[in-house]
């Protein structure tokens, strides 16, 4: 409860909710996605993989995302799915003018285990992806990336996962999205043989801190002049 607290009020990010609370993520560090483009105008797997560097890029998050294989599913399965929709208004209730796609994800002991995403290919829709720029594609697949793996909103508008996604918007994290991926997903340094960053974890311990001591030294010298100075002075006066 500690560190979710220091976290919220030292960042803007928000996590996805389910009925029993913030959600913890997938319990894989490695997800892997299928991808559906038998109803894509586009060729949208190059956005996916440019989305997926995007988070895979951070560091301190273990969490990697890889494409599984292809499908032609467009609902829950076991590994998430991306595909586009042509008919998304109607199949999705959403309105295709407004919104160019969105995520959706199931829980299950307050953990995500399936999910997709669904991109607006409807033909005349102000936010079919097909009119979007390279960048804003990238931008809103990452986007919708973010809430795949339980990341809400945030509250700055140059983050990745701020509500809106600007059409010329370039796919990069602002560090507001770093750490959320990393609360979500902390990456474990100490486990494995090589850590990450760090060549002496494994080194003799570390010698004890001795500024006590010096502090201590210093307090018994002063001590002894003022002793020292108080005593010569009375020797003087008496003289």
């Amino acid at each position: 409860m500690f560190i979710l607290t220091l976290s919220i009020s030292s960042h803007a990010f928000t996590l996805a909710s389910s009925k029993k609370g913030f959600v913890e993520g997938w319990d894989t560090p490695n997800l892997e996605v299928q991808v559906n483009t038998s109803s894509c105008t586009i060729d949208i797997v190059p956005y996916i993989m440019d989305a997926f560097k995007v988070w895979n890029d951070v560091a301190t998050s273990r969490l990697r995302f890889s494409i599984s294989n292809y499908t032609t599913a467009t609902s829950y399965a076991r590994k998430p799915i991306i595909y586009c929709d042509q008919n998304f208004e109607t199949n999705t209730g959403a309105p295709g003018n407004g919104v160019a796609g969105f995520a959706q994800v199931a829980f299950e002991d307050n953990r995500i285990r399936t999910g997709y995403i669904v991109l607006n290919n409807e033909s005349g829709k102000s936010s079919n992806i097909s009119t979007f720029s390279s960048n804003a594609i990238a931008s809103l697949i990452a986007h919708e990336l973010g809430h795949l793996v339980g990341l809400g909103h945030s509250e700055y508008d140059y983050a990745l996962m701020y509500y809106n996604i600007d059409q010329e918007q370039v796919p990069i994290l602002s560090a507001d999205d770093a750490a959320g991926i990393t609360y979500l997903y902390p990456r474990d340094e100490m486990n494995g043989s090589k850590p990450f960053g760090c060549a002496r974890v494994e080194g003799p311990p570390r010698p004890p801190n001795t500024d006590f001591y010096v502090a201590f030294g210093f307090l018994v010298l002063l001590i002894f002049k003022l002793f020292f100075n108080t005593r010569r002075a009375k020797l003087l006066g008496s003289s």
